[in-house]
């Protein structure tokens, strides 16, 4: 058979999108979230109207109102852009997948710890190719797949996300991703009719032993941290290419940090709002100094992207970090933060509330693979001058290579 025969065969394979029972599955998600979007951006300018309009002397029962409602189309310009962007960002990640990629059949075996469930590929030899935690709140765990699920239909690539269905693009769509940081336990899944539990011999699987560690008994790999030793995190305390010490500098600059972005929103607060709300703040009237707090948080975020994001990008220091001679760095290249990069750090501090409240009642969270990436260090600036320039970091593809089929 020619290259072009080939070729031909290969394009002829439908996409997954192109299935009729992937597109209704997929319904208008989209167009909802793209409407939840708009309507909580909008609650922000919404309330600045409204703190504006009900701060007036003279009304009394319609200020009330008027302030109750102002405060809570805050929370839901807070809290609902931000779930709504991430759902968007996830359904985005969805389609994509579902355009690029054919549905193909896996073998598989299910592995849940109650809080998260995971799908193991399986190669033709019953081999785990790669195991994907599936995007699931805890009250839909075992409800798609579950531990007599033989096999999926998979859309994506094993190494990074994708799709799962247990129809050939029919029925519900559930969103998968291959995280490093959360592998699934080799010894917590069972074989469809087996009624013991097994270890999985595939690679990076191997058995668990219970050891001791500072007091706690956990079930870790015999020989894992020799085996298994962790990247390098440019600039952290230990590293060596970076001697001067840094530590007091580091909690100093971050703490002087906080305090001119909350000074900077307070005052910014102050001359905004009118006088009477300030009057009520000095009389410690709580209920009627909202506008004030509110005011201060939405100055706050803003003097911190612009601190965080725009000054760092250009001089790769923040004015806290600059005052006691540090500069941030990535840690998993050790080059200095691009604007984009900067951006995603000021955005996943405003995501790690919902993700650490997402751990916490079961639901886990959407979030990077190596969340520790996110957090820059900070080194001295005369360490820094002494260093030769890296060279550009090295792509890597994390996981392990899909299966051919």
């Amino acid at each position: 058979m020619s290259k072009s025969d080939n070729a031909t065969e290969f394009d002829a394979t439908p996409r997954a999108m192109d299935w009729p029972a992937t597109k209704a599955a997929l319904g208008y998600r989209r167009l909802w979230l793209w409407l939840g979007v708009v309507v909580s951006a909008a609650c922000g300018p919404l309330t600045v109207v409204l703190v504006n309009k009900f701060d007036e002397p003279g009304i009394h029962a319609a200020a009330k109102a008027g302030r109750f409602l102002a405060g809570t189309l805050f929370i839901v310009f807070i809290f609902g852009l931000m779930f709504a962007l991430i759902f968007l960002w996830i359904h985005g990640r969805r389609r994509k997948a579902l355009k690029r990629n054919p549905w193909i059949r896996w073998p598989i075996n299910y592995i849940s710890t109650g809080g998260h469930e995971w799908v193991e590929l399986l190669d033709a030899n019953r081999r785990p190719v790669s195991a994907l935690i599936l995007n699931t709140w805890s009250s839909q765990i075992g409800k798609l797949v579950n531990h007599r699920t033989a096999e999926i239909w998979f859309a994506g690539d094993p190494r990074k996300y994708g799709i799962i269905s247990v129809n050939e693009g029919g029925g519900p769509l559930r969103y998968a991703y291959y995280s490093a940081a959360r592998q699934p336990p080799a010894f917590a899944y069972r074989d469809p009719g087996v009624d013991q539990p097994r270890s999985s011999d595939g690679p990076g699987a191997g058995g668990h032993e219970m050891q001791r560690e500072n007091g706690r008994v956990m079930m870790k790999r015999p020989g894992g941290d020799e085996a298994e030793p962790k990247p390098k995190r440019h600039g952290a305390l230990n590293d060596t290419d970076y001697p001067s010490p840094r530590k007091l500098r580091r909690a100093l600059g971050f703490g002087l940090d906080v305090l001119i972005h909350l000074a900077v929103g307070a005052a910014i607060a102050f001359a905004k709002v009118p006088e009477p709300v300030t009057n009520a703040l000095l009389h410690r009237d709580w209920k009627n100094s909202v506008p004030l707090a509110v005011f201060t948080v939405l100055f706050f975020l803003a003097a911190s992207f612009v601190d965080r994001v725009i000054i760092q990008a250009i001089v790769h220091t923040t004015i806290g970090k600059a005052v006691f001679g540090l500069v941030a760095l990535r840690p998993d290249t050790g080059r200095y933060p691009s604007f984009g990069r900067l951006l995603a750090i000021w955005l996943m501090d405003l995501y790690l509330p919902v993700a650490i409240a997402a751990d916490i009642f079961g639901n886990g969270s959407v979030g990077p693979d190596r969340p520790e990436d996110y957090f820059p260090t900070a080194v001295r600036w005369r360490d820094r001058r002494g260093q030769a320039p890296s060279g550009p970091p090295q792509e890597s593809l994390s996981g392990p290579p899909a299966a051919r089929h």
